[in-house]
């Protein structure tokens, strides 16, 4: 029997009052979120609103999110993964006993709030995408010698070399992180605060939070994420040392305002690069050798390429090892965290999407004047903005 047939005529109004007042809310909050996706348009809003609003908003959340030991977006993740499969289940058996009235109220209650929870978001979190690029000094030239491109990586090796000899290790080999995440948060934040002095980031003071089931973050090819409304940079430790230390300089870079993935991989290589915890610098190198491998590679050819490959110390191949034995534990649903991670990113006007995470050079080519009534073309490089900012840190030019 339909839901409506039961009902007095009092009892009519009312579930009629209750469903237009909730349709009315989902409006609204709809029309929230048309407006900061119309506001995104504009760099200097964004950065207004950016500098002035979602910096407080997330310092002020992270006050409070700082008090737990756990991750309070871990907490919510579940609450909400057993509220849409409660009313999954709920829709499902009201629709199967021909209860379409309850089915809808069902239904409406869920999109009240998946809306709720994506404009709350949206207010912490859209304006924060449409910011210029992260303020790094980055190399502007479109020339440069390959001669240069080869010491600068040679140099890039031998640092590896020496800092590799300096980690702690356990007696397998593996690199440990002493004292923990907590360390490693208190190490990461006290190198962003001495190295980024611009007013573009944030004055947050994000914690870094364990997950308690790091098992199911990873199996999502999950190695962090930054929940603005939260304020916590979440840290999957199911993955080797070297992923966890590059994700929590990662994530800390988001919540210093830092929203697009390719800005704050960049910044957090910066970071790591310039940071006085011997581990978190290794780690950067560390990070950073097949990209700069791959830079001499294409300006300078394979035999230096190979030359400067046989130059990596033991320790690099062993932690590459490591890296590669824990991740192939990993990513059981891989390809659905990626697909839905894909989505989020395009919708906050990421046109190339998870691609966004590792841009690259570019040979481009432009057609100019020859002086002479024709044209000619000239082709020149485009570095991305990670060998634009390697280049700048070794040569200051």
């Amino acid at each position: 029997m339909d839901i409506m047939q039961s009902m007095t005529f009092t009892e009519k109004r009312k579930y009629k009052r209750r469903i237009i007042g909730k349709t009315i809310a989902i409006g609204a909050m709809i029309a929230v979120l048309v407006i900061l996706a119309l506001l995104k348009r504009s760099a200097e809003i964004c950065e207004w609103y950016s500098v002035n609003i979602s910096a407080n908003l997330i310092k002020g959340v992270s006050a409070f999110t700082s008090l737990f030991s756990f991750s309070l977006f871990e907490i919510l993740i579940y609450v909400a993964a057993a509220l849409i499969l409660s009313f999954v289940i709920f829709i499902v058996v009201a629709l199967c006993r021909k209860q379409f009235k309850r089915a809808f109220n069902c239904f409406v209650n869920l999109a009240l709030i998946v809306f709720a929870v994506g404009t709350v978001y949206g207010v912490f979190a859209i304006l924060p995408y449409g910011r210029a690029p992260a303020d790094i000094p980055k190399y502007e030239g479109s020339t440069l010698d390959a001669s240069r491109v080869y010491y600068m990586t040679e140099n890039y090796i031998e640092e590896l070399s020496l800092l590799a000899k300096t980690q702690d290790r356990a007696e397998n080999g593996e690199l440990v992180i002493e004292g923990g995440m907590e360390r490693l948060s208190e190490s990461l934040q006290a190198t962003y605060e001495s190295v980024l002095t611009s007013d573009y980031y944030y004055d947050t003071h994000a914690v870094l939070k364990k997950w308690l089931w790091p098992e199911l973050m990873s199996a999502f090819s999950i190695s962090g994420v930054f929940f603005a409304p939260t304020g916590e940079c979440n840290v999957c430790t199911a993955y080797y040392t070297t992923t966890t230390v590059a994700a929590a300089a990662h994530e800390m870079a988001h919540s210093k305002g830092v929203q697009r993935e390719s800005d704050a991989n960049l910044v957090s290589y910066y970071i790591m690069l310039n940071s006085e915890d011997k581990l978190v610098k290794y780690v950067g190198y560390y990070t950073l050798t097949k990209n700069m491998l791959a830079f001499v590679r294409d300006l300078c050819g394979e035999s230096y390429y190979h030359a400067l490959w046989l130059k990596l110390p033991d320790e690099y191949f062993l932690d590459s090892e490591f890296s590669a034995a824990y991740s192939s534990k990993q990513g059981a649903l891989g390809g659905v965290g990626n697909f839905f991670n894909d989505i989020y990113l395009q919708l906050n006007g990421t046109e190339n999407g998870t691609q966004d995470y590792h841009p690259s050079d570019e040979i481009i080519e432009e057609e100019i004047p020859d002086g002479e009534g024709g044209t000619q073309i000239i082709t020149r490089i485009e570095y991305s903005d990670v060998n634009k900012m390697l280049l700048q840190m070794f040569y200051a030019i």
